[in-house]
């Protein structure tokens, strides 16, 4: 079970990377990208992704006393975001998203994706 878990934390660590890559890089593709999943019918299906990821971080965290902190903090974060999307006000969830895909500057987006590259190294490196 601990190799299945670190196999799992290894590729969300690897994709994260590529995320933040992707959002510094190539800042308008990926938001026109993801743009197209940002419709009300996708919420449910983006909550349950959050919150498996979150549910696989904080599982892993602890089969890892090196990565303890840093993924089961992530993982709660990560389920706390599944779960407003999922059972939150539905105004101010469709404010976020439009203001993400819509509205955010290019500098914005490219702090989160350097935030996203950073924890994935963070994660990754942890794990090595």
């Amino acid at each position: 079970m601990k190799n299945v878990i670190y196999i799992i934390v290894y590729v969300f660590s690897i994709l994260w990377i590529v995320m933040g890559t992707s959002l510094v890089i190539y800042t308008d593709r990926t938001r026109k990208f993801f743009g197209q999943f940002a419709r009300r019918e996708y919420y449910p299906l983006w909550s349950v992704i959050a919150i498996l990821l979150g549910a696989l971080l904080i599982i892993g965290s602890f089969f890892s006393e090196r990565i303890l902190w840093l993924a089961l903090i992530l993982g709660i974060i990560s389920c706390a975001k599944g779960v407003y999307l999922l059972k939150g006000p539905y105004e101010k969830v469709e404010s976020i998203i439009n203001w993400w895909y819509e509205t955010a500057s290019d500098e914005t987006i490219r702090f989160t994706g350097l935030t996203i590259l950073l924890l994935g190294i963070f994660l990754l490196a942890y794990l090595l």
